[in-house]
């Protein structure tokens, strides 16, 4: 053998450098195919709104509720917003903030009949005591 010739094979030998065949593209499974997106099953949009008017009229009636001359208009938000509250529970994703909204009245609602109860007692023991000494 010649060393001018040394990669070339003599005779039946494979050359050293034999070439790798060519890479083939890999084959992947078929990508399944998937169904649309199915919507969350949701109350109507009209329950939405109630759970949060709720939740807003249990924070004012609670700062109502502890002035004493304005019990009434304590009394009225809480039975409104008691009543929301209720409608509010119906739709799934307002449920927290409805019965956020309806725990929140109903202290209010006793709170208030317990200052409204108790100014007005003492309003008319005053005048009885009062009333008394004449």
């Amino acid at each position: 053998m010649n060393e001018n010739n040394m990669n070339t094979p003599t005779n039946n030998e494979a050359p050293a450098y034999a070439q790798q065949p060519a890479p083939q593209a890999p084959v992947y499974a078929q990508a399944p195919v998937y169904a649309a997106p199915q919507p969350v099953a949701q109350g109507p949009k009209v329950f939405r709104i109630f759970g949060l008017i709720s939740f807003i009229l249990g924070f004012v009636d609670l700062a109502f509720s502890f002035i004493p001359y304005f019990g009434f208009i304590s009394l009225g938000l809480s039975v409104v917003g008691i009543v929301f509250g209720i409608l509010g529970m119906r739709h799934p994703a307002m449920k927290g903030k409805a019965l956020a909204g309806m725990i929140c009245n109903i202290v209010a609602l006793v709170l208030t009949l317990i200052f409204t109860y108790g100014v007005y007692y003492d309003l008319y023991f005053l005048t009885s005591l009062a009333y008394s000494f004449y």
